[in-house]
């Protein structure tokens, strides 16, 4: 569990930190988040607070596999010449080695399927309102 855990904190930090530079990001804080956006990252941390560590897992898995399905979806559409081309790269990774972790540790982590569904799916709300906010104002 920790290893997994380790893993997607790494790659969080490392994804934060990629984006920062590239965009000329000196101070994070000084970035502001929409509400669903801060809703969202209270979800993961009250998860995250309150609950065993594999719900954490569970909580990520909507926004990994939205990434993964966009990556893929936008890859055939654009060339390595298109600014976006290293996060389309770095997400086609598949999220099948997350949820494989999950399945085949829910037993070991006493995982209550009740439990796993609610956070799944709270996750799921928070990442569809997150990605609408992005969106509001466009057409």
């Amino acid at each position: 569990m920790a290893a997994a855990l380790q893993a997607q904190i790494k790659t969080s930090e490392k994804y934060n930190r990629e984006l920062f530079e590239q965009w000329h990001i000196a101070d994070p804080e000084a970035v502001s988040l929409t509400k669903a956006a801060t809703e969202y990252i209270n979800f993961g941390r009250e998860v995250s607070e309150e609950m065993s560590p594999v719900y954490l897992l569970i909580a990520m898995l909507p926004c990994e596999k939205l990434w993964g399905w966009l990556a893929n979806e936008i890859r055939s559409r654009i060339d390595a010449t298109n600014i976006y081309s290293f996060w389309i790269e770095e997400h086609l990774i598949s999220v099948s080695t997350l949820t494989n972790f999950i399945d085949d540790n829910a037993e070991r982590y006493d995982v209550d399927l009740d439990t796993a569904v609610y956070v799944y799916q709270k996750a799921l709300s928070l990442e569809v309102n997150f990605f609408q906010s992005a969106t509001q104002g466009t057409s």
